[in-house]
């Protein structure tokens, strides 16, 4: 198994005969597995080395090590007089040639009216800046600087921004190292950089001069400083290299032990048939991923690369309901189905409503956990995990959700969307569940309260999921998790904005049904903590 860092040289135009890159390709070629730090690396990958694609790629994001951290004010000033920096700096890591596009930056900042009252500090790459790139900026100071670690958390902590306007990158690792030392970033939005930097982070056109003149200034302003500084450090804690290690771990276990079974004889079942709820994981699964679909065949392909690519894929069962589309979503699914043995696909012959979908998916279901997977929505690769992780440390609880941003762009990825908004939900309420549906579009729960509550109401077209929540919420126990973990594409075509005036008709009738209820089970409780209260200070 090997590592997939980047494709550079195959994008790039490098000479591909060199000794160096017929070894990547002789390597790619002999691999039973691969791992790979990006998302866009994987992407990159199943187009540039399409023979090989169909082998296990598992997902192993980089990771800013304890070596590097933010500096006090006293270490930057120290950095600063020891080097000689003496004004407010812009930083930039790394090499500055070619695909790296430092220029970039020279030629924006050479005709910025602000260059004046700003320096330049350089890290890495070529130990004299290039003659091309120093004649853009003439008169400025630009400090071309070797760092140790500490240095270099030092120079990010006192830097107006971090400049990283690469073409391409397999991850993109100075965004996070700069971000968990408070500096903010400026990049561009291809291949891995607008996965890695997420939200936090300003972006500008790999060509665009007077765009990156306009982000110099913005990110000198106060409140956009702050804001980015506060959203990096949260943006930072997505990745750790203990995470990443432990999904390497468990690949090679698996792929050692498929490779035993293979020697020994055994075979690994495979599922073929139309509606054979069946599985190549031994067991049951943590949680299963109910997908229903009808015309919905664009969606299909980055639904289920959105799922097989969570970090916990080895503990989901993903189950397909294919309600009688007149699309080409099966096909889609058996290409899947091929690659990977976590998949059921059931094909109805009639069309049914979403939650009649649901209920068919949750009866074939195996998780201990269900949650439904829209085929327009997209998860953070660690969005199950961290859900799925709530409840098990919360056996009291049944459901959790998460917070989301919003799109409009169909088939974006979480780590690549231009959202126009973000949905923040509150920490649950019951009396805030008889206002509105506040648990987001993509909760994880219980298998077991069906057991109790029953299902979804199938007669129900576009409020049906909030019905169900407000029937369990009688006495089940719901969780926020406030942490952005979902990508909701906002779209007039979707069940509830293209079924409106039904949805508020049946939201309505939702409330009628359990408002009584849950309104005297919130007196019953507020009751009991009163007299509880009254007998605690009488000391009985």
């Amino acid at each position: 198994m090997i590592v997939l860092h980047d494709m550079i040289p195959e994008l790039t135009g490098q000479d591909l005969n060199l000794p160096e890159w017929q070894v990547k390709t002789e390597t790619i070629k002999k691999s039973c597995g691969y791992f790979s730090l990006s998302s866009s690396t994987i992407r990159d990958f199943r187009q540039l080395y399409a023979a090989f694609s169909g082998g296990e790629v598992f997902l192993t994001p980089g990771a800013v090590g304890e070596e590097i951290h933010p500096a006090g004010s006293e270490e930057v000033a120290s950095f600063r007089a020891r080097y000689g920096v003496s004004k407010p700096y812009f930083l930039l890591v790394g090499h500055r040639a070619l695909y790296k596009n430092a220029e970039l930056f020279f030629r924006a900042f050479g005709g910025w009216r602000r260059r004046k009252e700003f320096e330049i500090v350089c890290t890495g790459g070529a130990e004299k800046l290039e003659k091309a790139l120093e004649k853009l900026v003439p008169g400025t100071p630009c400090r071309i600087l070797g760092l140790t670690d500490a240095e270099l958390g030092a120079a990010y902590s006192g830097a107006t921004a971090l400049v990283y306007t690469s073409r391409y990158e397999g991850f993109g690792l100075p965004i996070l190292e700069a971000q968990k030392c408070n500096c903010p970033v400026i990049t561009c939005r291809n291949s891995s950089l607008e996965e890695v930097a997420g939200e936090a982070a300003l972006f500008v056109g790999e060509d665009d001069v007077a765009g990156l003149q306009a982000l110099l200034d913005e990110v000198s302003r106060p409140d956009v400083r702050l804001h980015l500084v506060r959203s990096g450090q949260e943006n930072v804690r997505r990745f750790s290299w203990s995470a990443s290690a432990n999904r390497m771990e468990k690949a090679i276990e698996e792929v050692l032990s498929q490779a035993r079974a293979q020697e020994t004889g055994g075979t690994a079942a495979k599922i073929h048939e139309d509606s054979t709820p069946s599985s190549k994981k031994v067991g049951h699964p943590l949680v299963s991923a109910i997908v229903s679909t009808c015309n919905a065949e664009r969606f299909m392909r980055g639904c289920l690369e959105d799922l097989e690519q969570q970090t916990i894929r080895r503990e989901l069962e993903i189950v397909v309901v294919d309600s009688a589309s007149p699309q080409n979503e099966g096909a889609i699914v058996k290409e899947f189905q091929e690659r990977y043995g976590n998949i059921v696909y059931l094909r109805t012959e009639e069309r049914e409503t979403i939650y009649g979908a649901w209920n068919r998916g949750i009866r074939a279901a195996r998780g201990k956990y269900v949650t439904n997977a829209n085929t327009d929505d997209r998860h953070r690769a660690d969005a199950l995990e961290v859900l799925t992780h709530t409840l098990e440390e919360n056996p009291d609880a049944t459901l959790a959700y998460a917070d989301c941003l919003i799109t409009r762009t169909e088939n974006d990825t979480f780590e690549c969307a231009h959202p126009v908004g973000r949905h923040e939900w509150p920490d649950f309420n019951v009396h805030r569940l008889l206002e509105a549906c506040c648990v987001g579009p993509q909760p994880v729960w219980r298998r077991e309260v069906h057991e109790e509550h029953g299902y979804f109401d199938e007669k129900m077209v576009a409020a049906g999921d909030y019905e169900f929540w407000l029937r369990i919420a009688r006495n089940r126990k719901f969780l926020h998790v406030r942490q952005c973990l979902g990508l909701y594409l906002e779209s007039q075509a979707g069940v509830e904005r293209a079924n409106a005036a039904q949805s508020l008709q049946e939201a309505e009738e939702a409330r009628m049904r359990y408002a009584k209820d849950i309104l005297a089970t919130a007196r019953k409780a507020k009751g009991l903590k009163r007299n509880f209260l009254r007998l605690f200070r009488r000391g009985e």
